[in-house]
């Protein structure tokens, strides 16, 4: 129910159809008659959202898409922490990464 929350949330920011395929993509899986290549990965879609510029943020990012692959992190917590973070200003990497820290915490993952 989470997920479908969470899912819905997002949705509104960037359509249902993206929203599905990224977390299709998350996951490994692929949609029939799609391109893969035109559909926004975890890490492209975070580092894009959350305007990644130094290379520490790029390394956290990469380090939070693959925990998520590897089933670590799910993915309806990261994208509701995306969400939360990304109207935060000036930047909202920070927010992201300080609210992930906590609640990968919370599951027994260590991010920092």
């Amino acid at each position: 129910m989470r997920l479908i929350r969470t899912a819905a949330l997002i949705g509104l920011l960037f359509g249902c159809y993206v929203l599905g395929e990224i977390a299709a993509n998350a996951l490994g899986q692929t949609t029939p008659g799609t391109n893969a290549q035109q559909v926004a990965s975890l890490k492209d879609t975070l580092e894009k959202g959350l305007k990644a510029r130094r290379p520490l943020e790029f390394e956290f990012i990469d380090h939070v898409a693959e925990l998520t692959t590897q089933g670590k992190l799910p993915l309806d917590v990261v994208l509701s922490t995306f969400q939360w973070a990304r109207p935060k200003k000036p930047a909202p990497f920070p927010y992201f990464q300080r609210a992930m820290q906590i609640r990968a915490a919370k599951l027994g993952v260590d991010l920092e």
